[in-house]
């Protein structure tokens, strides 16, 4: 059952008022908006999730700083060992040369002359001169390639220059143990002298008492002279030399007693 209660006005305020006037239409200015706050009840999840998410992305980006700051130190760290690793190839490689050039060293090309013996030979009669030519060989006796640069040989007397009309051997390359047949023609003077030479010995050897002066006193012997001029494979260069008189009991030219007239560098 409801309960109705009397209206009463209020004291203070006329009963009989007119309140047709309080209905009438008004216009109202609203010159600033009310602060509106809205209270709820109980744990706001909403803010608490935003804070969660505010230290996440803190910790994502200290995370990838320290990532950053890791990787930093591994390319340092790469790079160091880089120029170890530099530093080491450098170091075999200049030992790798440095063996190289002790191998070429002391296995070093060596090239000498051997023989030097007269072949060919033809008297000379009346109408035609002696001839003949000189046979000779170049070895590579040592243990790595002799590039020859240059090369020349010659027979003449003892009081010219013996070089004058030296023949050019050319320049080929003696691998360890090569060798290299080489031949010169006699020129004719050279060998009238052997000719004659070979008559002197020939005279001494068949009555030695009736000879005043031996062949080897003859005052202008005939020599065999030349040089050999060569590189190794470190680019050094080397040369042979050699001068040898003619000896007419074996028919060759033969080496002087003095380490000076033929060497090998």
């Amino acid at each position: 059952m409801a309960v109705v209660q009397p209206v009463t006005t209020a004291e203070g305020q006329d009963a009989n008022r007119d309140h047709t006037k309080d209905n009438a239409t008004y216009a109202v200015i609203v010159r600033e908006l009310p602060t509106v706050t809205i209270a709820k009840g109980g744990f706001d999840w909403a803010t608490l999730a935003n804070y969660l998410l505010v230290v996440v992305g803190f910790g994502g980006i200290g995370v990838a700083l320290w990532t950053l700051c890791f990787i930093r130190k591994q390319v340092g760290e790469m790079t160091l060992q880089r120029g170890v690793m530099q530093q080491t190839l450098s170091a075999i490689k200049r030992q790798a040369e440095i063996a190289d050039k002790t191998i070429v060293l002391q296995f070093r090309p060596k090239v000498i002359v051997r023989g030097g013996y007269v072949q060919k030979w033809g008297e000379g009669g009346l109408d035609t001169p002696p001839g003949g030519e000189v046979g000779f060989i170049l070895v590579n006796t040592g243990g790595t390639p002799a590039k020859i640069t240059d090369s020349i040989a010659a027979v003449n007397y003892a009081k010219t220059n013996l070089l004058d009309g030296g023949v050019f051997l050319g320049n080929p390359t003696l691998q360890p143990g090569e060798e290299w047949l080489c031949q010169i023609e006699l020129t004719e003077d050279a060998a009238y002298a052997i000719q004659l030479t070979n008559d002197r010995y020939a005279e001494w050897r068949d009555d030695p008492s009736e000879v005043s002066t031996t062949y080897r006193d003859l005052g202008n012997p005939l020599y065999f002279v030349g040089y050999v001029s060569y590189t190794d494979d470190l680019g050094l260069s080397r040369s042979t030399k050699f001068l040898r008189r003619y000896a007419p009991e074996s028919h060759s030219f033969v080496t002087v007693d003095d380490a000076a007239h033929e060497y090998v560098d």
